[in-house]
């Protein structure tokens, strides 16, 4: 995320919580330090989770001049492609389980130098661009821990190479289908929702067809 503040009120918690977006950086561009590209969506945000994004700097004079500016704050996020890592992964504990007795997840994630890249890149243009709009001060939040979680159970051609068919269809278990985000074999520079949707409809349409003709 990335903050301006702005002489006059914007009062950013009005209205739609994302109501614009910037996909000029949307395409790859050799010229550029990095593959892929990304995009900048606006960001309306209340009070409390502004205050919490502002976090880990929670404390002292310079977060109080953040929170005292809110009602002249704008702020937009960066939307980019993170490449995809075979290490990247989600996998059980060997020993520690849960109060139901199944191994607790693992989560391992690392950041591609590509990725690292590409986030220096889009942050100095975004303050470029929140400076050119008029901001006198700028500011960058820190990774926050939430995310669009994509290509745990990713599609594949072949059974070897991932987890479903093109039509989200397990490669090892026929009547088990996938129908979420994890079908992706990479993320984008826009949030999934619509193309989840697509993928599910499209799948939908699949699962009836084989169902009336005994396939499943």
């Amino acid at each position: 995320y990335l903050y301006g503040v702005f002489e006059r009120p914007v009062r950013m918690y009005r209205g739609i919580i994302s109501n614009g977006s910037v996909r000029d950086e949307a395409h790859h561009d050799e010229s550029r330090s990095f593959a892929g590209g990304f995009n900048y969506s606006s960001v309306g945000l209340g009070l409390p989770f502004y205050a919490a994004f502002l976090s880990p700097r929670s404390w002292g004079r310079d977060y109080a001049d953040w929170i005292e500016a809110y009602e002249h704050v704008s702020g937009m996020h960066v939307l980019g492609e993170d490449l995809a890592m075979a290490d990247n992964r989600i996998t059980l504990h060997p020993s520690e389980n849960d109060q139901h007795g199944l191994p607790i997840p693992c989560l391992h994630l690392d950041d591609h130098a590509n990725d690292i890249a590409m986030k220096s890149y889009a942050c100095r243009k975004g303050t470029e661009l929140l400076e050119a709009a008029g901001a006198t001060r700028v500011f960058q939040s820190p990774p926050l821990p939430v995310s669009h979680n994509m290509g745990t159970s990713r599609m594949s051609a072949e059974p070897e190479d991932g987890v479903v068919n093109r039509w989200g269809q397990s490669h090892e278990i026929p009547n088990l289908f996938v129908s979420d985000g994890s079908v992706f074999t990479s993320s984008m520079a826009g949030n999934p929702t619509l193309t989840i949707v697509a993928l599910v409809l499209r799948q939908a349409a699949y699962i009836i067809e084989i169902m009336r003709s005994n396939q499943l």
